[in-house]
């Protein structure tokens, strides 16, 4: 029998037993009597509790209030009228939200009903079992026989409703009936034993007879039910603006992805031309041909020559052809932009032709160099033999550029980074064999080691590092970003001191982002900037909290870790005096935290703004002392 066919059949059986139970209750309910406490519940039933149910739209869950209504007929001795009462219920809120709007399906109201039904003859059937009839009679107040009682048929009016919605909800989606039951039956228990509780409550001041107790028993409960439908509503609401806040961005990444699909295009369409323009050079004469493919400043092949050269190298290469194997090697020069700035371009252009010399020499005849533009070049290694001949002539390269370059009497120190790719034959056009050896450069310079071979790791987290920078602004705009505070403790006697303030990412797909992972992003981009900013106003906003309410944190601290770029960010001191400002907290509690590298990389200036942040009276240290190129006859200086 196929699903759809188990479930109709599961349907129309729960419909006509629920029916025919109905109809048996309505044939007994009239040996009952009725008297004006049953007239009562039942006018509640139909009139009143359906505009009381409150919708929690946000989890999918609708509070009904026809439990405590159930319970309550129970309590008063209205048996079988228990069960006319629980259909009349389920007709009236079908009726009261096809008024309001809803979509109620008429054709699933038999079945509803039968539910309704079979449940409240099974609480019926165990309620007389027990006896649960004098026990309520003869207890005073709620006793323990009494509360008993009550829990007991919350519980069994739960567990019927549950097992016959799993049972529904497990044919209707394919889920196993367990996690039916956990995903659509037990959030009914909420209704049920609250609705229990209430009732409980309405029946031990109903026969105390106390008419001030029950007014002041109505009076709150008519204000604990106001308050929470306006709570259910304003969450309602806020649930839904941050729907549509992840949908806008949804949107926003959308167009992004088709804009970067459109430049991607134009850029294969920019290197279709340049190619176009290398073959009509080659027809041209040898002085234009040389000048077109050659660096006017270094003599070498530029950019277009060495994707050419590589180019036919990737097609000769095969295979099996042979045991040698060639090498690209990206190298990018360091602190070069510091030499053009103090020293000027003409001292710059001195540097880029020592070092060309130094990169040539280095290779030999087994390499070819290229200037690629700016301070990038990049080297063929040809038919090297093993792993660790490139090595050895990669390392070779590194020394090279260790050494102090002399021009013009100056001794100016500039390093290089390189980045390996070995040629492999999977790759079909030079910009690929360029972008893996790239990549293992910018490795490299993270790393600070120097040299860096490729691997998929590599490009694996390359790409990673391009999804963050991607979605660091979203992030900073959406406030995925939490601190976490770690203590600082007193090695003297134990006590805490104060906390450091973490910043931790909490990525809506990704989860937990390492901060070693995003904050070098966000010092390359500036987000750094205004990440510290709301850093520092939420750490000191938590500061001043815990000094007001807790009296043993008036004299806790908080430290705050500033980035270099933030340091070098003429606004810092502003900010700092600003998050001090509206937390209102002492600045004598507050330390910040700097790096020493960052604080020496330019010292004149570091030392102006550290002297700056001082005078607002806060603290300072000096963080990761002797790991950068500092010496001890700098602290002198430091504030």
């Amino acid at each position: 029998m196929r699903p759809s066919s188990r479930l109709a059949v599961f349907v129309n059986l729960t419909s006509i037993i629920g029916l025919g139970l109905l109809v048996l209750g309505i044939i007994q309910a009239p040996s009952q009597p009725i008297d004006w406490r049953l007239i009562l519940v039942l006018s509640i039933a139909v009139l009143l509790a359906p505009r009381l149910n409150i919708t929690l739209s946000h989890i999918g869950l609708t509070l009904s209030f026809s439990d405590t209504l159930i319970v309550i007929a129970f309590l008063f001795g209205a048996h079988e009228w228990t069960i006319v009462l629980a259909a009349l219920e389920v007709v009236a809120s079908t009726l009261h939200l096809r008024k309001s709007g809803v979509q109620a399906r008429w054709k699933m109201l038999p079945f509803n009903v039968g539910l309704a039904s079979i449940s409240t003859t099974i609480s019926l059937s165990i309620w007389r079992t027990i006896g649960a009839s004098e026990i309520v009679s003869n207890s005073e107040g709620a006793s323990v026989s009494f509360i008993s009682a009550i829990l007991l048929l919350a519980l069994s009016q739960f567990l019927s409703t549950s097992a016959l919605i799993a049972m529904y909800g497990s044919l209707a989606t394919k889920m196993p009936i367990g996690e039916s039951w956990r995903t659509h039956g037990l959030p009914l228990s909420i209704t049920h034993f609250v609705g229990a509780c209430f009732a409980g409550l309405t029946f031990v001041i109903w026969n105390s007879g106390d008419l001030f107790a029950a007014a002041a028993a109505a009076t709150i409960i008519s204000i604990l039910y106001l308050s929470f439908r306006q709570i259910m509503s304003n969450l309602s609401q806020s649930v839904e603006a941050a729907a549509k806040a992840e949908r806008e961005k949804t949107d926003i990444e959308r167009r992004r992805r088709v804009e970067i699909e459109r430049y991607a295009g134009e850029l294969t369409t920019s290197l279709l031309k340049e190619e176009a323009t290398t073959r009509a050079l080659k027809e041209s004469e040898a002085a234009f041909r040389h000048a077109a493919l050659h660096d006017a400043l270094t003599g070498l092949p530029n950019r277009t020559s060495f994707t050419q050269i590589l180019k036919e190298r990737i097609s000769a290469r095969r295979p099996g052809n042979s045991a040698l194997r060639d090498y690209v090697v990206f190298l990018d020069l360091t602190r070069f932009k510091a030499v053009n700035d103090m020293l000027g371009h003409g001292m710059g252009d001195r540097v880029l032709e020592i070092a060309a010399r130094r990169f040539t020499n280095a290779v030999g005849s087994r390499g070819i160099v290229a200037r690629l533009g700016g301070d990038e070049f990049a080297i063929i290694l040809q038919d090297v033999p093993s792993l660790e001949e490139a090595e050895l002539t990669a390392r070779s390269i590194h020394q090279r550029m260790s050494g102090p370059i002399s021009v013009s009497g100056n001794r100016i120190n500039v390093g290089v980074n390189i980045g390996v790719a070995p040629l492999s034959p999977e790759y079909r056009a030079p910009e690929e064999a360029l972008r893996d050896a790239d990549i293992a450069m910018h490795h490299a310079a993270r790393k600070g080691s120097g040299l860096e071979f490729f691997n998929e790791d590599l490009r694996d987290e390359s790409l990673r590092q391009a999804q963050i920078e991607s979605d660091l602004p979203f992030g900073i705009e959406n406030r995925e970003f939490e601190l976490h505070y770690q203590p600082i403790v007193s090695l003297r006697d134990g006590s805490l001191t104060g906390v450091e303030a973490l910043i931790r990412w909490h990525h809506p797909t990704r989860g937990m982002v390492p901060p070693v992972e995003f904050i070098p992003i966000a010092e390359e981009t500036g987000l750094i900037v205004p990440l510290t900013s709301w850093i520092l106003r939420d750490a000191l906003g938590t500061l001043a909290d815990l000094q007001r309410s807790e009296p043993a944190g008036r004299d806790l601290l908080v430290s705050i870790n500033i980035s270099g770029r933030h340091l070098a960010h003429r606004g810092l001191v502003e900010d700092v005096r600003a998050s001090i400002a509206e937390a209102g907290v002492d600045p004598a509690h507050v330390k910040l935290e700097i790096t020493e590298s960052v604080a020496m990389e330019n010292a004149d200036k570091s030392l102006a703004v550290l002297g700056e942040l001082k005078d607002l009276g806060v603290q300072l240290s000096i963080d990761d002392f002797g790991t950068g190129y500092s010496s001890l006859s700098q602290l002198h200086r430091l504030p």
